[in-house]
């Protein structure tokens, strides 16, 4: 049922109809124990799919702003952050039409820029 399936999926966080959340303080300890869940659940026999979303190890940028240097370049801290989210997430600047199609055109700074 599509419908079933979607109300559950908003309800849980879960996308799938079996599903386990493992919850807890410290990512390392969740990442461990969802990883040795998905290799125990993995040989039960009828199982398709087993997958543990990886919690840890992924990249995160801490921005400290200098509000004084902001300042005398006439910058707000909202200025700085809309310039940030532009560089790291891109910006929609237009759109591409093909006939009933849109398309978005995003623009960001390339992975390697300094």
């Amino acid at each position: 049922m599509p419908i079933k399936n979607r109300i559950d999926m908003l309800s849980t966080g879960v996308r799938t109809p079996i599903g386990i959340k493992v919850l807890g303080p410290d990512l390392k300890v969740v990442q461990k124990i969802g990883e040795d869940l998905e290799n125990i659940i993995r040989d039960i026999r009828g199982t398709r799919t087993v997958l543990a979303e990886r919690t840890a190890g992924g990249y995160y940028l801490d921005f400290v702003l200098k509000r004084d240097e902001l300042a005398r370049y006439g910058l707000s801290v909202q200025d700085a952050q809309e310039i940030i989210m532009s560089a790291v997430g891109g910006e929609n600047v237009t759109t591409a039409i093909e006939g009933r199609e849109r398309y978005s055109i995003s623009v960001r700074y390339g992975a390697g820029f300094p």
